[in-house]
């Protein structure tokens, strides 16, 4: 189960304007028992975000979001607004600079269920 120091089940953000790719993430992570909660776009995230009662634990985005910002931006301003808040940027057009001195993961599309699960576990787990 994915719980939090507290207690608590952890929520997690996931931002991903592709209807089956989001569906998808949201049922895996469900199945491990965390919180979910979606945008398809990063201002529909920063809404989001704005009306939690505490950050999530994570924050998932897609490099790509269609029009309007990014998820690198979202990041940047979801970490800005909240330091410590941590993030993991899904990118199906990986750029090795990218994973340079970013303060998120990275991981790069497509991937399987038991790589984006070990990658969650790993970023909410660390201090």
């Amino acid at each position: 189960m994915s719980f939090n120091l507290e207690g608590q089940r952890c929520t997690i953000l996931v931002v991903e304007d592709s209807p089956l790719v989001l569906s998808l993430i949201t049922e895996l992570l469900l199945s491990e028992d965390y919180q979910v909660v979606s945008a398809t776009s990063a201002e529909s995230a920063l809404s989001t975000l704005s009306t939690l009662t505490e950050p999530p634990a994570l924050v998932i985005s897609d490099l790509r979001l269609g029009s309007g910002m990014g998820g690198l931006e979202l990041l940047r301003l979801a970490m800005a607004a909240s330091p410590g808040q941590k993030g993991i940027l899904m990118s199906g057009a990986f750029d090795e600079q990218l994973a340079v001195h970013q303060p998120f993961s990275v991981l790069r599309k497509p991937f399987d269920a038991e790589t984006l699960l070990t990658l969650v576990a790993r970023v909410v787990a660390a201090k």
